[in-house]
């Protein structure tokens, strides 16, 4: 149930293209609803996985350097690629809300990022993800230097 509640609310806000004021609306009935799915559950899991991971790895690397939801933005984004879907419906949202602009006003290190991907699978034994089976960092690595959306998003 956790579950379903979660994936319905992200669809929900994913796939509708909206007015401003519509699509806060649907971004906090979203955040509302999964946060429910998470007390159904008692976890966190609906709502956190391997970008989550990420940005915990971050924080270890550099402590309070950027907002926890731009990491998330940003990794989730690359771990969709990671797991082979979701990336287009992904990209519609940061592009339509001038996400990557954001982001490209403060560009992350290349090297703490991958190495973040690196430690991701560590941060919390135990909590399976597409990370967990293997090494995604030359992946991670060629997505750092060849997709569109993260051009101007990372620093040597």
């Amino acid at each position: 149930m956790a579950a379903l509640l979660s994936d319905a609310t992200v669809h929900q806000f994913t796939a509708t293209p909206t007015r401003d004021d519509e699509g806060i609306r649907l971004l906090a009935t979203a955040l509302l609803l999964n946060g429910t799915a998470r007390e159904i559950c008692g976890s966190s899991r609906p709502a956190s996985g391997s970008e989550h991971l990420i940005s915990h790895a971050l924080d270890e690397l550099e402590p309070g350097a950027y907002l926890h939801g731009i990491q998330v933005g940003v990794a989730t984004y690359i771990v969709s690629h990671l797991q082979g879907q979701g990336t287009a419906r992904i990209a519609s949202v940061l592009d339509r809300t001038g996400f990557w602009d954001t982001v490209r006003e403060r560009p992350f290190g290349r090297d703490t990022w991958l190495e973040a991907v690196r430690r991701a699978p560590d941060v919390k034994p135990g909590f399976h993800t597409v990370l967990s089976g293997g090494d995604h960092v030359p992946r991670v690595q060629q997505l750092l230097d060849e997709d569109p959306a993260l051009a101007g998003c990372f620093r040597s």
